[in-house]
């Protein structure tokens, strides 16, 4: 197994694997997402390939994308109250269904504080659902650890 860069030839294999992601989603909060059609997917893969602040890594096995990553540069100016904050940002995770538990994750990271070191940044931050536990799980198995949290109410 390798882990690499996103390339335009991925992208087929890339929209497969966000299907697998994508239905825990519409699962957990149908309110909020819903299935995306594979040509609008396909083409947001592809803005964020051209996307100089955006790396999508894949992990490869016999020719097989089994997983992916997608990292952002974030930086947040600094003003009246807060610092300047740069981080590597977590947009998406997928590791295919058949694949998981077998440190494919941990491969990707791994690159991606590689990746993160290099821009000169010193953390990696993503977002997780509450009740997605084989997601929480595998997070906080890798290091990461809760520091702030977001709340709402619904009024409908």
């Amino acid at each position: 197994m390798k882990i690499r860069q996103a390339s335009q030839r991925d992208v087929e294999q890339l929209v497969q694997l966000n299907a697998q992601v994508q239905a825990v989603h519409v699962d957990l909060a149908p309110s909020l997402f819903r299935k995306a059609g594979n040509e609008s997917l396909a083409e947001m893969l592809r803005q964020a390939m051209s996307d100089e602040a955006t790396t999508i890594l894949v992990a490869e096995e016999d020719d097989e994308l089994i997983g992916y990553l997608s990292l952002k540069k974030q930086i947040r100016p600094e003003f009246a109250l807060i610092n300047e904050r740069k981080c590597g940002y977590i947009d998406q995770v997928c590791v295919s269904e058949q694949h998981r538990r077998k440190g494919i994750f941990k491969k990707l990271l791994t690159e991606a504080k590689r990746l993160v070191n290099e821009w000169g940044f010193d953390r990696i931050e993503l977002d997780v659902w509450s009740d997605n536990q084989d997601a929480r799980d595998a997070f906080i198995g890798t290091g990461f650890r809760t520091y702030k949290e977001k709340m709402r109410i619904d009024l409908l």
